[in-house]
């Protein structure tokens, strides 16, 4: 069983800057090590899944399934609200570099716990179904729309989480995903299409 790591490592933050470990400079190293250790202080991290949402209750708003849904798993993790006063902060005293490395090592953290509960998911696979790739709504061809739904059925407001007038999530460093099971007779191209996000294969959070 995978147990959920906080911990923040420089190498990890480097893919969300673009930067190569060899190119590194100990300057920079530095002000990454500051940004992480800043993030870890003010992150609020809490995150609430749904492995069998009631298919009779729940429905998307204009997402249409690929495929026949056997089951359907919704997900959501937040770092909380005082980061994104940290953001302000360093936007104001003009410090947009920091405030770079800070959203970016942001972004790693909350990505990391995706993860994580993507993991938990998966490993609820029972006999006689699969699961596709998680998606979010917003990228691809899940409507923006969506994350008042699922915010609604997870009843996000508990977390703190609050979905905007124009569908964007507060805060800002929150993900909506949701994960489509299949029977296994089923075929289709997204029971085989990777995600890569991490190159690992086979994908760990995928079983």
């Amino acid at each position: 069983m995978i147990e959920l790591d906080l911990s923040l490592s420089v190498a990890e933050v480097l893919p969300w800057i673009k930067v190569k470990p060899e190119n590194l400079d100990s300057k920079q190293k530095v002000d990454i090590e500051r940004a992480i250790e800043e993030v870890m202080q003010l992150s609020s991290v809490a995150y609430v899944y749904n492995l069998d949402a009631d298919l009779d209750f729940f429905e998307f708003e204009e997402y249409k399934p690929p495929f026949p849904l056997k089951r359907l798993s919704l997900a959501c993790v937040t770092l909380g609200s005082d980061i994104d006063s940290a953001f302000e902060y360093y936007s104001k005293k003009g410090m947009d570099y920091f405030r770079y490395l800070l959203e970016n090592s942001a972004n790693a953290l909350v990505e990391k716990i995706v993860d994580y509960v993507n993991f938990l998911i998966c490993s609820s696979k029972s006999e006689g179904e699969k699961q596709s790739f998680r998606k979010s709504p917003g990228i691809g061809r899940v409507p923006l729309i969506e994350n008042k739904r699922i915010a609604e059925y997870l009843y996000l407001d508990k977390i703190g989480v609050k979905v905007r007038e124009n569908f964007s999530l507060s805060p800002k460093k929150t993900v909506i995903f949701f994960v489509e099971w299949g029977d296994l007779q089923v075929e289709h191209h997204e029971f085989k299409k990777r995600c890569n996000h991490c190159g690992q294969s086979p994908c760990i959070y995928r079983i």
